[in-house]
């Protein structure tokens, strides 16, 4: 079987290849007993089998020495070459839960490695609410989404809709351009789950901006799943909140 090395087209595939999963664990009845963890499964499995790189599950996170209870301090995936790791990937099930969510993107953006990449995916079944958004739009626009490609989803997260925004729209985008994200500027409610972090993680100071962007996403029925990429934005004095 061909390999994958380069992103573009692994990552279109790797979305291609969960959402699809999903879809056949629902037509055989597992769909009840899908999580975070099941989905190390697909990934693994795609990674493995399409990518030359080493695979290895539940890394140690190299800049959170030590255990904690109560810490996670290890990265889902990790593709290794022999000289080097080439990406990372941390893994969220719809809908995301509210700390987990800050926590695996902060654990991202403090990642330090040269040259490697971070990507945060997200994957589950769109609520009924997301479903009959998206098949009311297809409708309007007799069987074609017509504008500019966006991830079909409303309620990544399930909080109050004022929240929700503040808390996940400010973090990630739902199209295809890159969103800088300003620590400085977040608001109240998202401060308290950082600061959190910062005290579980003993975390003094944050880089004060980095950057999140939409690469690839897949949805086969009412299962998705999405890739971002997180990047360090250097040179931006760094903040704490606490």
């Amino acid at each position: 079987m061909s390999h994958l090395d380069d992103k573009e087209t692994r990552n279109k595939l790797l979305t291609r290849a969960v959402s699809s999963w999903l879809a056949y664990k629902h037509l055989t009845g597992l769909a009840g007993l899908l999580n975070e963890a099941s989905l190390s499964v697909p990934i693994a499995e795609f990674l493995t089998h399409r990518t030359t790189y080493n695979i290895v599950g539940q890394e140690n996170h190299p800049n959170f020495p030590g255990k904690g209870v109560g810490r996670k301090r290890q990265l889902d995936f990790v593709a290794k070459t022999a000289k080097r790791w080439a990406f990372v990937i941390e893994t969220k099930a719809l809908p995301l839960e509210r700390q987990g969510f800050i926590d695996d993107l902060l654990r991202l953006a403090l990642l330090n490695k040269p040259g490697v990449h971070r990507y945060f995916l997200v994957a589950g079944e769109l609520t009924s609410a997301d479903w009959k958004y998206l098949k009311s739009k297809r409708n309007k626009a007799k069987g074609k989404i017509n504008g500019a490609l966006r991830v079909p989803f409303r309620l990544l997260i399930n909080v109050p809709q004022s929240r929700r925004k503040d808390l996940v729209s400010l973090l990630l985008r739902r199209d295809y351009r890159e969103k800088t994200v300003d620590l400085k500027k977040i608001g109240k409610y998202t401060k308290k789950y950082i600061s959190k972090f910062q005290r579980r993680y003993n975390r003094d100071k944050l880089p004060g901006q980095y950057i999140t962007k939409l690469i690839s996403w897949n949805r086969k029925n009412r299962f998705i799943a999405v890739i971002w990429e997180v990047k360090i934005n250097p040179g931006r004095a760094s903040v704490s909140f606490i």
